[in-house]
């Protein structure tokens, strides 16, 4: 799941300050849980999956970061890097990150 919040709409005009040029900010956290094995229920006697929750801290991404050729992937490499330490676990937040945000970049696309 990935948990996205804003947090600053660069409204600079309005606020009397310079834009940042970056459009809206937007934050995002990545959740994810992983099957790490299965154990017994002892309630109902069946197999069931032990999920391990990993999560990834926020990461402050512009819109037009998003808009742009390689859809902000790059950065969200490197904070996966950097927060994980483990290239088939940052595979997988990248993965998911690029099909979160396709639809977004695929919108600012004309044609």
């Amino acid at each position: 799941m990935i948990e996205s919040r804003i947090i600053d709409n660069d409204m600079g005009a309005v606020m009397k300050v310079p834009l940042t040029g970056r459009g809206t900010i937007h934050g995002f956290t990545m959740v994810l849980d992983f099957v790490t094995g299965q154990e017994l229920n002892p309630t109902t006697k069946k197999m069931e999956d032990v999920l391990r929750r990993v999560t990834v801290t926020e990461i402050d991404m512009g819109l037009l970061e998003m808009l742009a050729e390689d859809m902000g992937v790059t950065r969200v490499t490197a904070h996966c890097a950097a927060h994980l330490h483990n290239p088939e676990l940052e595979q997988v937040f990248v993965d998911y990150y690029k099909k979160y945000v396709s639809p977004i970049y695929r919108s600012g696309r004309s044609g």
